[in-house]
């Protein structure tokens, strides 16, 4: 046991929850309840610039004793952390019902504790707990607006707050007190009001407010509902919820009884739709069978009693609205289900075009603000998933601006050397820009400068034909001038065609051994000169000059070649071609990349060339092929997911499914959105505006929204708001440059997913995707890992092996836990990395 020798003084805070529960809530609500108070309280404190998991903490039911460190300013609770907890308890209630919403009372002392083994005890706080249950104190918060009620002991007003103006001391009121066997005085001051309409602030002294449903109407649905086994639970509750709401934590949901207890508190969305009458109602039309009808007459009841305009026909996500009066519509089309070719898409039903938009839009804004700089996007998605049909999209919004250059690396990956495949593809997209005459031109100009660049070879070679030639001529114009002028003057002729032509033979022999016009001469001038990848880099630089336009190579398949190719072309790209050794002297020299191909493969090709680096290059959470990419490519663009939405037009699509019926009320909407995107100052506008739309016109504003946000000018705004949060970076330009243009990318990707996840956790998550992508890989594919992260002692079942070092490690857990946006849960991870979010 210690003793009060061991124990300096301490700041003591007891919190207790106020809601308006009626006191016979579910025992579910409860634990929901008390889950949200302690994220409320980890988050106000993280903001006062307090470590919740460096306190003392007991759980106390509906509250909780917080035991300051010894040693810790006393003045950082009274300064910060009412006003941080106010502003959580505002997030938190927002998206709640009245009668789940809390408010808090905090009571605050100082004074020596003490602890026997089974828990913290001592008069100081016995003094925290009375005060707290002071009735005049509860009664002046019972009729107020505010959502904590700060009780400051005597002992800690005297000594902490009375003393210091900047606590503004003035706004508490003191208030007498006598509660059992103690009487005192106490200071209570009020704080974070309620700025909502009078009819939905919570008020105490209206008493508990009813719950959304009758208890016997509950009790009907719990027997159908507990004994349901649904393995897509928690997506349907994501749908439920919508977009606009953070979803919680959902591990502690198994059943859909669970389900309806949580969804429950929640306040309905923009559609005026309760998330739990939605979830019931996606609930119904996932099941089949008599449970199904039980629950859609379930959900139609209680919406006519709720007088919301709700019907399962009508009112879930893909069901089309139906009149009360039944019209007769067209005949359902006929479906023709016809073979399905693989090869790439020239029509957009996936919204690829879309995201076509977006990067033509950075590729216009890369040239006019560096035209001298290269620039290299990848575009990383599996197999399948429309890298070939983006490429077909992004060459018809470039062509008018960009010299394109087109290279299939499997089809090329038997012919020869990457650098020389490369150098013949941009010849011929160089050559296609011109007329016959200039083509020609071109060549001999191309001839004359490789000529030189080879070297003695070349020229000993264009010597001794020269030599030849003079040969012939002094043979032949004797005979010319005596005898038969005509018969020597025709077989002079003869003579000379024959010699021209030998001559012609022989300058092709030439051209392609020395001059790389074949693979031969390609791999024999690697061989004979003594540096050949410098002059090949001139030639390209050379090449790229003569362009009309600036150049932009498209790579596609390169991950269906061997790694050993990956890597000599994308070194050759990296060193040939963007990194040229000669200064630039033609405006059109810098060329651009968009390589399309699975990362992974990528990464993987490196790892096996190098395989001798990887324990001493790679790092927890930077592998060695990450090295490489990120020393490759300026920004990583990940393909999108279609949407429900459009998934099922494509699928109609291919069954010859056409909706032929316009909607005025739909074309109203998206005109109205159209335009307010487009008068948006800022990221959050853009998102308030697109998230607002219904599912069906959000498919139609994807586009415009996606291209706001990608816009220099929100850039900037985005650029500047980002700012807190280059702390949790390298201090380097090159760290900071791909965190903005990897946030901005990943923002219009998730938007036209018809995904808007918050700005801030998307901020958190790009970093973790900068800075330890193998981490950011791994929670792709398990979202639920992230609980290793949080839990240290959870690592080892969270994470594989090598990742489990940073579990402990104070930068990755300041990203994780940050105040702002943090902490990251399985869910919003599921949203970031645009899975499972829907």
């Amino acid at each position: 046991m210690t003793t009060p020798a061991q124990n300096p003084v301490r700041t003591i805070i007891v919190v207790d929850v106020v809601g308006t529960a009626s006191p016979a809530s579910r025992s579910f609500d409860r634990v929901e309840l008390r889950r949200g108070v302690y994220d409320v309280l980890r988050t106000a404190f993280t903001e006062s610039l307090l470590d919740f998991d460096e306190m003392v903490t007991e759980d106390r039911g509906d509250g909780v004793l917080i035991l300051q460190p010894p040693g810790t300013p006393r003045s950082l609770v009274a300064d910060q952390l009412p006003e941080r907890l106010a502003v959580a308890l505002r997030r938190y209630n927002h998206t709640r019902t009245p009668q789940a919403q809390i408010r808090l009372r905090m009571a605050l002392n100082l004074g020596e504790v003490l602890n026997d083994g089974e828990g913290w005890f001592g008069e100081a706080i016995d003094t925290a707990f009375r005060i707290l249950d002071a009735q005049s104190v509860k009664d002046t918060f019972l009729v107020s607006r505010n959502l904590i009620a700060v009780i400051a002991s005597a002992r800690y007003f005297d000594e902490v707050i009375a003393n210091d103006p900047g606590l503004q001391p003035e706004l508490y009121q003191r208030i007498s007190m006598h509660v059992r066997t103690f009487s005192g005085t106490c200071y209570l001051r009020l704080v974070g009001e309620v700025y909502t309409q009078a009819s939905q602030a919570v008020s105490m002294a209206d008493g508990p407010v009813p719950e959304l449903f009758p208890a016997s109407a509950l009790a009907t649905l719990r027997s159908y509902l507990l004994l349901l086994d649904v393995p897509n639970l928690h997506a349907l509750i994501r749908r439920a919820l919508g977009p606009t709401i953070p979803v919680p934590s959902l591990d502690h949901i198994t059943t859909p009884w669970n389900a309806v207890q949580f969804l429950a508190d929640f306040n309905p969305g923009p559609d005026g739709i309760p998330p739990v009458i939605m979830f019931l109602g996606l609930l119904a039309e996932d099941l089949d069978g008599p449970t199904s009808a039980v629950i859609k007459e379930w959900v139609n009841e209680q919406a006519h009693r709720l007088h919301i305009e709700f019907t399962m026909e009508s009112s879930l996500p893909g069901h089309a609205t139906t009149p009360e009066q039944p019209v007769p519509g067209p005949p359902t089309p006929e479906t023709k289900v016809d073979w399905a070719s693989d090869a790439p898409a020239l029509d957009d039903h996936l919204s690829r075009a879309s995201l076509a938009d977006v990067l033509a839009a950075q590729l216009r804004d890369v040239r006019g603000r560096a035209p001298s700089t290269s620039f290299l996007i990848h575009l990383d998605g599996a197999w399948g998933t429309g890298k070939s049909t983006l490429l077909n999209f992004l060459q018809l919004r470039l062509e008018d601006e960009f010299t394109i250059v087109r290279f299939d690396a499997w089809r090329q990956s038997r012919l020869g050397p990457p650098w020389w495949a490369l150098l013949c593809a941009t010849r011929g997209a160089v050559a296609c820009e011109r007329g016959a005459v200039s083509r020609a031109g071109l060549r001999v100009a191309e001839a004359v400068v490789r000529a030189r660049r080879v070297g003695a070879g070349v020229t000993l070679s264009l010597f001794l034909l020269a030599l030849l030639v003079a040969g012939l001529a002094v043979f032949l114009l004797p005979r010319i001038a005596g005898g038969d002028a005509l018969a020597t003057l025709a077989k002079a002729v003869t003579a000379v065609v024959a010699t021209l032509v030998t001559l012609w033979a022989g300058a092709r022999v030439v051209g392609r051994t020395l001059l790389w016009d074949t693979v031969r001469g390609a791999r024999l001038f690697e061989q004979s000169t003594p540096n050949p990848m410098d002059q090949v880099a001139a030639h390209f630089d050379w090449m790229l000059g003569k362009a009309r336009k600036p150049v932009v190579f498209f790579i596609d398949d390169l991950d269906r070649c061997p790694g050993s190719y990956v890597v000599d072309l994308l070194d050759a790209v990296q060193t040939l071609i963007r990194d040229t050794p000669t200064p630039t002297t033609t405006e059109h020299s810098a060329a651009y990349f968009v390589v399309a191909a699975d990362g992974a493969w990528l990464r993987k090709s490196y790892e096996d060339a190098f395989p001798t680096f990887l324990g001493s290059v790679s790092t927890p959470g930077y592998s060695l092929g990450y090295l490489f990419m990120d020393k490759l490519f300026q920004l990583t663009v990940p393909v999108p997911m279609p949407s429900t939405r459009a998934r099922t037009t494509y699928l109609g699509h291919l069954l010859n499914i056409t909706d032929t019926h316009g909607d005025g009320d739909l074309d109203q909407e998206i005109t109205a959105g159209k335009t307010a995107l487009a008068g948006a100052d800022d990221e959050s506008q853009i998102l308030e505006i697109f998230g607002a739309a219904t599912p069906a016109a959000r498919d139609q504003l994807a586009r415009d929204a996606a291209l706001a946000l990608a816009s220099p000018q929100n850039r900037e705004h985005t650029e500047h708001s980002l700012r807190k949060f280059l702390p949790l970076l390298h201090p380097n330009p090159r760290n900071i440059k791909k965190f903005l243009n990897t946030y901005s990318i990943l923002r219009s990707v998730r938007t036209l997913e018809q995904n808007t996840v918050p700005s801030d956790v998307l901020a958190l998550w790009t970093i973790i995707r900068v800075r330890w992508p193998s981490i950011a890989d791994h929670l792709e594919t398990n979202p639920d890992a992230i609980r290793g992260l949080i839990e240290p002692l959870w690592a080892s079942e969270c994470l594989p092996v090598d990742l489990c070092d940073l579990a402990t490690d104070p930068e990755l857990r300041a990203v994780i836990l940050h105040p702002h946006g943090g902490p990251l849960t399985a869910d919003l991870v599921r949203q970031c990395a645009g899975t499972e979010w829907q």
